[in-house]
């Protein structure tokens, strides 16, 4: 008896067909009608991920991956990047991100390539959020500028800072160049310190994440005033209130002239010339008036004084400079020194007044 002749007996015992010997010894790829037959295999899908979001500049991240029909040999994928991964079961991946991918903020897809097959190829993929961190301002250095001196830059100090990160002057952005992830400088313009006052400064990291941080205060202080000079500096007992010029440095919008201590009417024409009113109360006696500049805060603070001298003595002559003239000459100046001298008082000649300017009286 043949080999075929046997199996067919013994498939008769057991009630079995010989075309279901047939068909089997054709191949496991083969159906009852002989055509070749494709596999079907469930594709594999994302449902969730763990976690679903991480501050920037987090270190490697174990990622859990929940889904269905994963395989020994699937892989996840980051943002299209195949990253190393742990096959659990089929329903569960255990992934590792790189530090690199989690640097800054960003929204980082993730899928899982199966074969050739990729849970992304259809629909919106699951994504890992990438937060920035908020930032923090703790301290500014230097602590201050000089109104209308040149803008330096500002270093800030604090926590949470990125790449990213934009320092704003009362919420206007500056340039800001990123140093580490507590410290950044920012370039100050001539307009944020032109004048007295105070800037708020805050920190600003762009989403995902981010946020503004608290307002940190940068003062502009006034500068004090220089060494002034008064002019005139000596009046006439009984005089009427007069405009008294006033030469120094740093002056402000908001300085004021004081006179023996107290506040005088004060226009500022520059910032080394002003004028104030001395009044006729300032001139009704004899003596000595302290003149000083006050600049307000925040800043400022006094000059040194000087003083305009009240004369009611009779002027007496010292020096005439020229001493002669020649007869017959042009007009001509002559310049008078002597004591008692003060603004008000005129020059006469054989009795008859010339124009007189008064320059200066030395201090006594």
């Amino acid at each position: 008896m043949t080999p075929l002749a046997r199996i067919s007996l013994l498939f008769a015992i057991l009630g079995l067909s010989t075309s279901s010997i047939v068909t089997g010894c054709g191949g496991a790829n083969q159906a009852d009608t002989g055509e070749p037959q494709t596999p079907t295999s469930t594709p594999s899908s994302v449902t969730s991920i763990s976690p679903t979001a991480v501050l920037a500049g987090a270190p490697a991240l174990p990622l859990t991956v929940l889904g269905t029909g994963f395989q020994p040999s699937s892989v996840v994928q980051v943002n299209g990047a195949s990253v190393p991964t742990q096959y659990v079961s089929a329903t569960q991946l255990t992934a590792g991100v790189p530090a690199a991918s989690l640097s800054s903020g960003a929204s980082l897809s993730i899928t899982v390539l199966t074969g050739t097959t990729s849970t992304g190829s259809a629909g919106s993929p699951i994504t890992l959020e990438v937060d920035n961190p908020a930032p923090i301002i703790s301290g500014l250095a230097p602590n201050g500028f000089v109104a209308g001196t040149s803008p330096g830059a500002l270093s800030v100090a604090g926590s949470g800072f990125i790449t990213g990160t934009v320092i704003q002057v009362n919420g206007s952005s500056r340039t800001t160049t990123y140093l580490s992830g507590t410290q950044v400088s920012v370039a100050l313009t001539a307009a944020d310190i032109a004048s007295a006052g105070n800037l708020a400064l805050t920190a600003v990291n762009p989403p995902p994440g981010g946020g503004t941080s608290a307002a940190a205060t940068l003062p502009i202080l006034n500068p004090a005033p220089g060494t002034i000079v008064v002019f005139p500096n000596a009046f006439v007992t009984g005089g009427a209130t007069v405009s008294v010029d006033v030469q120094g440095t740093n002056f402000v919008a908001g300085s004021i002239a004081r006179v023996n201590g107290s506040p005088r009417a004060t226009s500022v024409a520059y910032p080394t010339v002003l004028s104030f009113q001395l009044t006729a109360a300032d001139q009704a006696s004899p003596g000595q008036l302290t003149v000083e500049v006050f600049n307000p805060a925040p800043g400022g603070g006094t000059s040194a004084p000087v003083r305009i001298t009240i004369t009611s003595a009779t002027p007496i002559l010292s020096i005439v400079n020229p001493a002669q003239l020649t007869v017959g000459s042009s007009d001509s100046q002559i310049q008078i020194r002597g004591a008692g001298l003060a603004w008000g008082e005129t020059v006469q000649w054989n009795g008859a007044d010339l124009k007189t300017g008064f320059t200066y009286s030395d201090p006594p």
